[in-house]
């Protein structure tokens, strides 16, 4: 970690786990994403990327319970989730990223009809990355923005809405980066 935030590495690879095991050896550990935030003092601002079978997958939330990961929401998270993807795009030699925003409920809410969290969130989110010139897609309802081919990353809400897609098309031979520290973990 200490060669990477000094320029002397690109990269760490670190090897799969499992948060129960590691846990159990009495250590506290929540994922990659995580622990790297603590590490650099970039709480809230890492995120986990899915890559697998086509596509790229940055999570604004992770390992938490669904009931506290929409409490956490906001659209300073939703922003900083897509602005960590476009940095790490870009790393990654895509020149004009292309970003799409999950909803977080069905179909983006449908203007309130499945509640107002996309109103209240991914909504401002998506409009102020536009005011930042940024390419941008959604609120989308998930399973209809994953059809699309012109985007190089989605930013999803929550760990299932991220994970299913990108497991489902890529099984184990997805990577998992984490991003947003400045250097891609």
């Amino acid at each position: 970690l200490e060669l990477a935030k000094a320029g002397r590495a690109r990269a760490i690879v670190a090897c799969p786990h499992n948060e129960t095991a590691v846990n159990a050896a009495g250590i506290v550990f929540s994922g990659y994403p995580e622990l790297i935030a603590g590490l650099t003092g970039n709480a809230g601002r890492v995120f986990l990327m899915l890559v697998g079978g086509g596509l790229r997958i940055v999570h604004a939330t992770l390992h938490e319970r669904i009931h506290d990961a929409l409490a956490r929401l906001t659209p300073d998270l939703v922003e900083a989730a897509a602005l960590a993807a476009i940095e790490a795009l870009k790393t990654l030699g895509v020149a004009q990223p292309r970003i799409g925003l999950f909803g977080v409920n069905p179909h983006a809410g449908e203007g309130g009809l499945f509640g107002d969290d996309d109103d209240r969130i991914t909504a401002p989110a998506a409009a102020r990355l536009r005011a930042r010139g940024i390419d941008v897609e959604g609120p989308i309802g998930a399973d209809v923005i994953l059809a699309r081919t012109d985007i190089d990353a989605f930013v999803a809400m929550y760990h299932d809405q991220g994970h299913i897609p990108v497991k489902l098309v890529a099984g184990r031979t997805a990577s998992a980066l984490s991003i947003g520290a400045g250097v891609l973990f």
